[in-house]
């Protein structure tokens, strides 16, 4: 499931540089005194985008992976704490019969 929403991700990545250049193209022959940066830097802008995006991405599945294994220790805690709570219900209902038995 991860790889496929990584290369949505990668797809969207890419689709956002191809607008960003032909933003990039349209503002520069609208400034007029701008140079027009050359389809080379165009692309190298690109994949330092795209390179960052790819870790930003990487990171969030981590962080996803993290929050998905805490979750499930939060639960397996969850339980625990349930069954100490109950035994320790049992524990003082039976300390409250036995004082009441002793008065």
């Amino acid at each position: 499931m991860l790889a496929g929403v990584s290369g949505i991700r990668r797809g969207v990545a890419l689709s956002a540089g191809l607008v960003m250049a032909g933003g990039l193209a349209v503002f520069a022959t609208g400034a007029g005194a701008a140079p027009q940066p050359s389809v080379s830097q165009v692309q190298a802008k690109i994949n330092q985008l795209t390179t960052q995006f790819d870790k930003v991405s990487e990171q969030l599945d981590q962080a996803s992976q993290q929050l998905s294994a805490a979750q499930t220790k939060l639960g397996q805690v969850q339980v625990r704490l349930k069954n100490a709570n109950a035994q320790f219900q049992v524990a003082q209902e039976n300390m409250v019969s036995t004082a009441a038995a002793a008065f």
